[in-house]
């Protein structure tokens, strides 16, 4: 019985996805408090252990996992809603322009998985209930309850009810 809590215990202070995820809802905690600085050494901390490099202004929602933290990129102001599923080498980021200086983020819906490898970039929106395909490359709107895959990725299923 003991034996067990103390395990439990153990995976929950070492699990890099658990820990992960905690430094950055810490980071974006401190930089909406206005702590910059420490905002700052938060976001280098996540870069160096995890290398996921993490925008300050990104919105991050409830119930967010990192199964495999190595390699996201999230820009600075992306919008991730609740229950999302990110998981390795994966890039939420911006469209630059030379006629433009304007950036802007992609918005992602609630329960949304990203799969390995995939970039998400532009003003665009991922769908609720979502599923982007592993090596994605995503550069328009998302549909909701859908499943799309390639570069660029194209829509190859609807999800019913049932299956979310």
């Amino acid at each position: 019985m003991l034996k067990g809590m103390f395990k439990r215990i153990f995976h929950i202070i070492f699990n890099p996805s658990i820990n992960a995820v905690q430094m950055c809802n810490f980071t974006l905690g401190l930089s909406k408090r206005g702590l910059k600085f420490f905002a700052y050494l938060g976001k280098k901390r996540l870069i160096s252990k995890y290398g996921i490099h993490l925008g300050l202004g990104a919105q991050i929602g409830v119930n967010f996992k990192l199964p495999h933290p190595q390699c996201i990129i999230i820009g600075e102001g992306v919008v991730i809603g609740d229950n999302c599923t990110i998981y390795h080498n994966v890039t939420l980021g911006t469209k630059h322009s030379l006629s433009s200086s304007i950036c802007t983020y992609p918005t992602i819906g609630n329960n949304v998985t990203i799969y390995t490898g995939s970039i998400i970039l532009g003003d665009i929106r991922i769908g609720d209930n979502s599923i982007i395909g592993a090596s994605s490359l995503v550069l328009e709107d998302v549909e909701p309850n859908s499943v799309y895959v390639g570069v660029p990725a194209k829509k190859v299923k609807t999800i019913r009810k049932k299956e979310i």
